[in-house]
């Protein structure tokens, strides 16, 4: 890895060496590679479920905390404690319907608005129908014909 000091007009470039330490996944200059790798061992270890570095004292409730499976409180699906969030984010996130404002999950929201909403009463003659525009395209056809 080459290295430009960062002194103004200075034109000194350095060569620094570095060795990927197999505890802490990092690169460490080759000078200091050996104190660093001794260090990781006795306090760094990888997690057997991630392959993230974790300190030793620490690996426990990272487990805990990341890789114990837990339950959505929503839809009972099997998470991992860490995804849980995300999946209510993703999964259970709600939106206001634009008809009537009641908060309705994402995912439900077309089906909201087609049982709930899909019916509206006609100006023109006063039944209830389904789909407004197509059935006073409809009127305004038959009154049409029958006016010729």
């Amino acid at each position: 890895m080459q290295f430009v000091c960062s002194v103004s007009n200075c034109s000194i470039t350095f060569l620094y060496h570095t060795c990927c330490c197999s505890c802490s996944k990092k690169d460490i200059s080759a000078g200091n590679f050996t104190v660093h790798e001794v260090h990781c061992i006795r306090n760094i270890t990888l997690c057997p479920h991630c392959d993230i570095p974790v300190t030793k004292s620490e690996l426990k409730s990272h487990v805990a905390e990341q890789h114990t499976k837990v339950t959505c409180p929503h839809c009972s699906a099997l998470l991992l404690k860490s995804e849980v969030d995300l999946h209510i984010a993703d999964a259970h996130a709600t939106e206001p319907c634009p008809e009537c404002g009641e908060n309705i999950s994402k995912d439900l929201l077309e089906d909201h608005k087609h049982a709930a909403h899909s019916t509206t009463v006609c100006p023109l003659c006063q039944r209830v129908v389904e789909k407004l525009d197509h059935h006073q395209v409809y009127i305004y056809c038959s009154c049409s014909v029958h006016m010729l």
